[in-house]
């Protein structure tokens, strides 16, 4: 965890006002890109994911195999969008499109979204039970024209969400969590998010490659956007009498998963590849302070 500043600090409680963290926004974009390249490739090692994506190793040799296609997105840079064109093309199941766009990490760090933004990036959920958390599909009686009714915000509907543990139950919580804020939701539903954002978080980031190999920006990202609430003092008195979960919290529970992580085909990121963003992250977070 980058941040220095538990986020329910007495010294630091209070609404902020909605401040855009680009640098955030590209560094968690990078991280989920890359490593839905592993993913793809079964491995995290540039060389070895051109080999296995495009299958043109043998004909690199030298200073031309170290600098690898996918060198610089490893190290933080972003595919060039020929290239994810291309896996597209080769790859139609991928989700590289979604990671690169990454709603999740444009929610959290573009303070200049609207309602109608968010609802856009809401919209790139597929079919399946957090979208239904998000909003009800269904056809009129006189017309194939698909009418919308958005969901209420209740307890239910996030503790339902919160439940999922998914990157997609995370971007469907975190939507309606900052519709409700631009709405002027009470500070009572702004505690049953946040308590429900902190409580999936650590099992979201574990359950993604995605998300892990971007962790350090995503809690950074967390910290930041929790005090875009014009609520936060409510929020901050509200749990002054319960336990207080925090991002300390969050850091704690992700170190005990790490080891029981278990994704298909692909180990964990090398040290070295979590370590570099790491250091980028606490880069970001220091220029910000």
């Amino acid at each position: 965890m980058i941040t220095s500043q538990d986020p329910f600090d007495d010294l630091y409680w209070g609404f902020k006002p909605p401040t855009s963290v680009p640098d955030l926004l590209t560094a968690m974009q990078s991280a989920a890109a890359y490593a839905e390249l592993a993913v793809l490739a079964g491995s995290w090692e540039p060389n070895d994911i051109e080999r296995r994506l495009y299958g043109r190793e043998w004909n690199k040799t030298g200073n031309d195999k170290l600098r690898g296609t996918f060198r610089s997105p490893r190290d933080g840079g972003k595919i060039h969008a020929s290239h994810v064109d291309k896996i597209r093309s080769l790859f139609p199941d991928s989700h590289l499109s979604w990671w690169q766009r990454h709603p999740i990490a444009q929610i959290l760090c573009d303070a200049s979204l609207g309602q109608d933004a968010v609802l856009d990036a809401l919209n790139t959920l597929p079919k399946g039970p957090e979208r239904q958390c998000v909003w009800n599909d269904y056809v009129g009686a006189f017309t194939w024209t698909p009418f919308v009714r958005e969901l209420p915000d209740t307890a239910d509907v996030i503790q339902r969400l919160a439940g999922m543990q998914t990157p997609f139950a995370l971007l469907a919580l975190i939507g309606r969590m900052r519709l409700a804020q631009l709405r002027g939701a009470d500070g009572c539903i702004d505690v049953k998010y946040e308590k429900a954002l902190l409580h999936m978080l650590p099992d979201c980031i574990a359950y993604s490659p995605q998300l892990f190999l971007g962790q350090e920006a995503l809690q950074e990202a967390v910290w930041r956007f929790l005090w875009w609430s014009p609520h936060a003092e409510a929020r901050f008195l509200m749990q002054l009498h319960e336990t207080k979960p925090t991002l300390g919290d969050v850091e704690s529970r992700l170190s005990a998963a790490v080891p029981l992580i278990s994704w298909p085909g692909l180990p964990l990121p090398p040290a070295d590849q979590l370590q570099s963003r790491r250091n980028n992250v606490a880069k970001i977070a220091q220029s910000l302070g």
